[in-house]
């Protein structure tokens, strides 16, 4: 699963997207993404959102998390569990492990 961490209006907006195919079309996707994202304009808890294949979902919020080199595992606030196998350079996972531990650490648990 390919792995981004996008930034925009200086750090303003972050985005982290976990995606088995970001060339695909939005508006009629076929294959999984989970995205995390947070606007700092506005306060508020990080936005999640995924597709699973067929429909798009949203609105939850993080219980637990766990992100390794290789395997991301989420938990939502309504039991959602979410596991992706990713590839992601090590810079990349920097930013999402620095991302996480200022959003989520007092917030949810980190998964053991």
């Amino acid at each position: 699963m390919e792995v981004q961490y996008n930034t925009a209006i200086d750090g303003e907006i972050v985005q982290i997207i976990f995606d088995e195919d970001s060339s695909e079309d939005p508006f009629s996707r076929t294959k999984c993404y989970f995205m995390i994202s947070q606007n700092y304009e506005f306060p508020g808890k990080p936005a999640l959102e995924w597709h699973d294949g067929e429909n798009y979902y949203g609105g939850s919020e993080v219980r637990s998390y766990k992100l390794d080199n290789d395997i991301f595992e989420l938990e939502t606030t309504d039991s959602l569990s979410v596991r992706i196998d990713h590839s992601c350079p090590k810079d990349t996972l920097d930013k999402i492990r620095e991302f996480f531990q200022r959003e989520f650490s007092d917030k949810c648990h980190k998964k053991a």
